[in-house]
């Protein structure tokens, strides 16, 4: 839930209302900022740049199936538990013209997981987008708690010169 807080105090002020009809289901984590300073996010797209006439959003193979969550007989640890990887997908490039909002072109690049878009830009007729991609989507689960401290535990050992 979008929640508003003091910028001095932190204190939390209560839920982050919006006058339009987009509603939050999954928005990217770092909305773009145009030459004027306006927001602008992207939904229901795990990733995307813009450069001045494009914006380019990145669909990469790591992929969840709500069928499946609804089929699942276990406890729920976390959603990213029902996401699975398929390379044989590729990653898809989709770029939208910013003035007319129309895609204008598609491109598949090699499998890649990231978790954010870095930088976009255009060179003469070309748009680079630059990422810090791994090459499948395990880096997520060193982010779980329990792998954290089996490392933390393994690296208090090593250094006591325990084997």
């Amino acid at each position: 839930m979008p929640v508003a807080c003091d910028p001095e105090t932190l204190e939390t002020l209560g839920l982050v209302e919006h006058r339009d009809q987009l509603g939050f289901g999954h928005a990217t984590p770092h909305p773009q900022y145009d030459e004027r300073g306006a927001m602008i996010n992207c939904f229901l797209s795990s990733a995307f740049s813009m450069t001045q006439q494009w914006f380019i959003l990145v669909e990469q193979p790591w992929v969840i199936d709500p069928a499946r969550i609804t089929r699942s007989t276990k406890p729920l640890r976390a959603l990213v538990d029902y996401f699975s990887w398929q390379p044989n997908l590729g990653t898809q490039l989709r770029v939208f013209s910013r003035r007319t909002g129309h895609l204008v072109a598609t491109a598949t690049a090699p499998p890649m997981f990231l978790f954010h878009t870095i930088n976009a830009y255009e060179i003469g007729d070309e748009v680079i987008v630059d990422v810090a991609a791994y090459d499948d989507a395990c880096i997520v689960d060193a982010f779980f708690l329990e792998e954290m401290a089996k490392e933390d535990r393994a690296s208090r050992s090593r250094h006591r010169g325990d084997s």
